[in-house]
């Protein structure tokens, strides 16, 4: 057991602040109070110290294309073909990638690895924690949503090949030519099942987006881009997550509240044409008015480390501190559909963790201590005379 106290805790469980505790025990957190006593547990003092939910980024490319390995520890897209829904990003993860051990320190415990956008579909995003040496026991979720993705970066025009796409219009023919034949063998199959002779792999795949098991995560930019992703949500019925939505907040009346918003990356140049509009007060607008709204990095754009750096910033162009906190925690947590495991502080949770000497998005705040599963997955272990601090990660067992 391990017992957690006198910490300041943001539960982002209906907004509640405790002063006071939290008891720990395999993986899981059994009770949180004022003031707890357990004969037994490992004790820590969390005295004037910040307790958060540990951080989640909803988008990102981390252990799929390996940090300063290049282009041969890159498996981001599968460029043979331009449709792939049936490719899963869990089996392209390398989980001892450098980013998962910055993220630890950083205090990020959960993200959603998505393949890449240069395929119309990239494949299937997976939840999955930062910490621990298996990657089966490391997945939240295995398939977290469809990944569809729509704009420049789609169209094939520095390609000598000339096949589809090479326009918007390809690239959303493309994609509702796919879903309706998708469609129509869901409804042709969901009661009789499918013999060998007619069993397609690729529409088998996306049986779950019409019984919304699945999500549908759409990547646009552009205003335009973010339009036809609403027109496909509602000619197929589509439990839809945008993302990047760079130009979201000139249609912003356009978009249903009941979308989750995934914005960013925002600590880059504006170098994509499409990012030319890009407003970094978009986060604060959207969740003042009520939006779903997360942070993502889209990693290695930004590094998976500073998820809480692009939070501190958002604050800084007018994202109150409690929305920021939510875009990093449990917003993400309830868009992946997650939040019964991760994103808060309640009993019954995955014991996640994050604790810091000061607020999470102030630059002088130092990580004290990062918790997966229960485990102290990172820990300061103090300072020296010269105000330099040591660091140490707990090996992964």
């Amino acid at each position: 057991m391990l017992l957690l106290k006198n910490g300041k805790i943001f539960t982002m469980a209906d907004d509640k602040v405790i002063y006071g505790d939290i008891l720990i025990d395999k993986g899981k957190i059994v009770n949180i109070n004022s003031s707890i006593h357990e004969e037994g547990a490992e004790i820590v003092d969390l005295r004037n110290h910040i307790v958060v939910p540990g951080f989640i980024d909803g988008h990102c490319h981390a252990g799929i294309t390996e940090s300063g390995v290049g282009a041969v520890g890159n498996d981001m897209d599968e460029k043979s073909d331009t449709l792939n829904p049936q490719l899963l990003a869990e089996d392209g993860i390398n989980i001892r990638d450098s980013a998962f051990e910055a993220a630890v320190r950083s205090g990020i415990t959960t993200v959603s690895v998505a393949p890449g956008e240069s395929n119309v579909i990239g494949g299937k995003s997976c939840v999955i924690k930062t910490y621990g040496n298996i990657l089966k026991e490391r997945i939240v979720k295995s398939s977290s949503a469809l990944n569809i993705s729509i704009g420049d970066f789609v169209k094939r025009l520095d390609d000598v090949r000339t096949e589809m796409p090479r326009s918007r219009m390809a690239i959303t023919y493309m994609i509702r030519n796919f879903l309706i034949r998708a469609k129509k063998y869901y409804e042709e199959t969901k009661d009789k099942g499918v013999d060998g002779n007619h069993f397609c792999e690729k529409y088998e795949s996306v049986k779950s987006i019409f019984t919304k098991e699945e999500k549908v995560e759409i990547c646009a930019h552009k205003a335009q881009d973010i339009q036809t992703a609403l027109r496909l949500k509602k000619e197929f019925d589509l439990d839809l997550i945008l993302t990047y939505c760079t130009e979201g907040y000139l249609i912003e009346s356009q978009i249903d509240k009941n979308i989750p918003l995934m914005l960013g990356p925002y600590l880059t140049d504006k170098s994509n044409f499409e990012m030319e509009n890009r407003n970094s007060k978009s986060p604060a607008v959207f969740s003042e008015r009520g939006f779903n709204t997360c942070l993502i990095t889209n990693h290695p754009d930004v590094p998976l480390d500073f998820l809480p750096v692009c939070a501190a910033v958002a604050i800084k162009d007018g994202m109150s501190f409690e929305n920021a906190l939510k875009s990093i925690t449990i917003n993400p947590a309830e868009a992946l559909g997650v939040d019964n495991r991760v994103g808060s502080i309640e009993v019954g949770k995955d014991a996640d963790i994050a604790v810091f000497d000061g607020d999470p998005f102030k630059a002088k705040t130092r990580t004290f201590m990062t918790i997966v599963n229960g485990k102290i997955a990172y820990r300061r272990c103090g300072y020296e005379k010269s105000s330099n601090y040591n660091y140490r990660t707990v090996t992964q067992n």
